[in-house]
């Protein structure tokens, strides 16, 4: 029951996000597991077709996941929080979050690694995920080598720059 679940997240401060059964399906096995996860592991498949590899229908579900938790935020969100979004899953979350609340809040955590420049170019939407996660804050990554990923991609794919800031940071810079 949707409510019960809801009432025993609630001293935990989580509020869930219930999604149709094939709004999950399409999202999180056609899109996620089928085509993000293996690219973002340095995995590429040859041999089948772009709309095979990369489903129109199921991008559009990732959208509307993206949307839902994205409208589950402007229920709950309060000046001065803090917005943590996991993973690829949630990769233009911060997009959305942000076009709503200008002065939120948003950090990035992927839980897997970034591909190279040239494994992430195959993704027929990788402008959109890239400036998805750019609008995040902040942005963590396993390793060094994982965010030196990202960097590349910026640059190569956005026309990105970026440079070091005091704190130990990089910063990704819009030289337009």
């Amino acid at each position: 029951d949707r409510e019960a679940l809801a009432e025993a997240l609630r001293p935990f401060h989580c509020v869930p996000v219930f999604l149709s059964r094939d709004l999950h399906e399409s999202c999180y096995f056609d899109l996620c597991r089928s085509s993000l996860w293996p690219t973002f592991h340095n995995v590429v498949r040859t041999g089948a077709r772009q709309g095979q590899y990369f489903p129109p229908d199921a991008w559009r579900a990732y959208t509307a996941v993206n949307r839902s938790f994205s409208d589950k935020v402007m229920e709950v969100y309060e000046p001065g929080d803090l917005v943590w979004v996991h993973d690829y899953h949630l990769l233009l979350l911060p997009s959305f979050i942000l076009r709503k609340l200008r002065t939120a809040s948003v950090g990035l955590f992927l839980h897997t690694p970034f591909p190279s420049s040239e494994i992430f170019r195959t993704i027929p939407v990788r402008d959109e995920l890239l400036r998805g996660m750019l609008n995040a804050d902040l942005i963590g990554f396993h390793l060094f080598e994982y965010a030196r990923s990202f960097l590349t991609c910026c640059k190569r794919m956005l026309g990105l720059e970026h440079e070091f800031v005091p704190g130990g940071f990089l910063a990704v810079r819009d030289q337009k």
